[in-house]
């Protein structure tokens, strides 16, 4: 079996006129795929092994295709979809002609999950200039940095404790977290401390904009190992770190 690769997205067939299901969704919007692959290489993520090399649509066939999607479908959200949507070289003119070209209508952008190195205020600025302010989300993956380093995603505490008080300073009151638990080397230390980064995060939220109002969503996902016990002694059992299934 042959891989193919598509290097021009601009010239793949991608479907504008999708198919609107009478039933209402979770996600009720017309997605626009604005690159394809990944350079950041997390351990954990087929997707951005598979779909190598980076290869980007430009901002004019993004534009055409945010048009023809909402014409025919009628959404009033466009997600700009990615592995890493805020990657792309030129997200920032992107998100503000989009912004510029649907100021004063109904319809909103969004980006999926956004790593916290890519994310800044001018880009979020833009995705809510009609007025809509949805919660923002990271994906730090493991509980403490040490985990995270073995998975590859090179995010400190404090980076995510910083870019999360700048947004909640900036007028945002919702952060969701993603993490997944069952990793390689993970042990119960690393698990808790998707809790203590997630109450550092309201802290600081709270401490920067003066006010209790303030919503962290931790999303917690299992990876597909599987934990197992050994005996340590007759009637005893201990935790051991999961196993490969």
């Amino acid at each position: 079996m042959h891989k193919r690769t598509v290097m021009d997205l601009d010239e793949w067939p991608y479907p504008k006129q999708p198919l609107v299901p009478l039933a209402e969704t979770v996600h009720e919007r017309m997605s626009v795929e604005i690159f394809r692959g990944c350079t950041r290489g997390c351990r954990f993520c087929q997707a951005g092994m598979i779909t190598r090399p980076v290869r980007e649509r430009s901002i004019t066939g993004i534009g055409e295709m945010v048009e023809a999607g909402l014409k025919a479908s009628g959404y009033e959200e466009v997600g700009l979809l990615s592995l890493s949507s805020a990657d792309h070289s030129e997200i920032g003119d992107i998100a503000k002609g989009l912004a510029d070209r649907y100021e004063g209508t109904q319809t909103s952008l969004s980006l999926p999950s956004t790593r916290v190195d890519a994310f800044n205020i001018d880009l979020a600025q833009e995705l809510s200039r009609n007025g809509r302010r949805p919660g923002l989300t990271f994906a730090p993956e493991g509980g403490s940095e040490r985990l995270r380093k073995v998975i590859n995603k090179m995010v400190s505490k404090d980076d995510l404790v910083n870019t999360v008080t700048t947004a909640y300073g900036a007028g945002w009151r919702q952060v969701k977290l993603y993490f997944m638990v069952g990793l390689p080397t993970e042990t119960d230390e690393d698990v808790l401390e998707i809790a203590e980064m997630a109450r550092e995060v309201i802290r600081a939220g709270r401490l920067i904009t003066g006010t209790r109002d303030i919503r962290c969503t931790v999303s917690i996902g299992g990876s597909c190992r599987r934990p197992t016990r050994r005996s340590s002694g007759p009637g005893s059992s201990t935790p051991r770190r999961p196993t490969g299934g």
